[in-house]
């Protein structure tokens, strides 16, 4: 997290992840997107429903990888609020 935030050399890390070799070399999406796509199942979100929320966690990545905090201030605290209740109104709809 240190190099990801390091204004330095974010830019380099996040061309390269947003990439598609980056993708697909990165296991921390990986395991992010297959932890995310089982625990919606196991919520019982229909596939529909599954692809949809899909869409915004890849919305999200694209974020992340695009936008650096130098462009927005406070950029890493709101992605944070953004990424926590998204994943609360999951959650909690399915209660």
């Amino acid at each position: 997290m240190a190099e990801w935030n390091n204004e330095a050399i974010n830019h380099l890390m996040k061309d390269y992840y947003n990439s598609d070799q980056g993708r697909k070399e990165y296991p921390f999406h990986h395991f992010l997107f297959e932890t995310f796509q089982t625990k919606l199942v196991e919520l019982g979100y229909s596939d529909s429903e599954i692809k949809k929320l899909i869409q915004v966690y890849e919305l999200l990545y694209a974020l992340d990888t695009k936008i650096d905090k130098s462009n927005l201030p406070h950029f890493n605290e709101s992605l944070q609020v953004l990424v926590e209740y998204f994943i609360r109104g999951i959650v909690n709809q399915k209660k």
